[in-house]
């Protein structure tokens, strides 16, 4: 079994010392992209709450809908 040596260890270090940044901004970006998409759904639910206010029933399927979306569910039920 071979193992490492402190030589594979330090080379191993000094490439993570210039991807870990790297790495983290790609997470940080993923998150941000997540968050907005969501704040973009919630936007999108708010306004359709106010242009339909006059029909309960289609208001009901709207936000199920855009619940569904959000938690990528299959279905949603309104007790």
């Amino acid at each position: 079994q071979e193992q490492f040596n402190e030589d594979d260890v330090e080379i191993i270090r000094q490439c993570f010392k210039y991807t870990a940044t790297v790495l983290t901004s790609t997470l940080a970006f993923q998150n941000e992209r997540k968050l907005k998409n969501q704040t973009q759904a919630l936007l999108q639910v708010a306004r359709k709450l106010f242009t339909r206010l006059d029909d309960l029933t289609k208001l009901l399927r709207e936000i199920m809908q855009e619940a569904r979306n959000l938690t990528d569910a299959e279905r949603c039920s309104v007790f």
